[in-house]
């Protein structure tokens, strides 16, 4: 049951460097399709998935979020990270602070 609650790696890593971007970057994810590739621009840093895989595991990852109320959507294609996503990115951070402490 632990499992089924526990964010996605990709979700992790999608909330942290959403809430990480400055200005009107800052809290936003974008999602962008193509012929060839999928990329997403998250606060200010930019990624490209070039394999199917690649974009399946960091769409599941969107929907996790957007399910959970950790963001929403503006638009079909960009996101917003909500109160309750940056609460939750503040307590990832803080736990990843002391998860030194705690793997031994």
């Amino acid at each position: 049951m632990a499992e089924e609650s526990r964010l996605r790696p990709e979700a992790v890593e999608l909330l942290l460097r959403a809430v990480d971007g400055e200005g009107a970057c800052e809290g936003v994810i974008a999602l962008t399709k193509t012929d060839h590739s999928t990329s997403l621009s998250i606060g200010q840093e930019h990624k490209t998935l070039r394999t199917e895989g690649d974009a399946a595991r960091y769409e599941a990852a969107l929907h996790q979020l957007s399910d959970r109320r950790l963001i929403e959507a503006k638009t079909a294609d960009v996101w917003h990270v909500t109160a309750d996503g940056r609460a939750k990115a503040n307590e990832l951070l803080s736990f990843g602070q002391q998860s030194q402490e705690w793997d031994g």
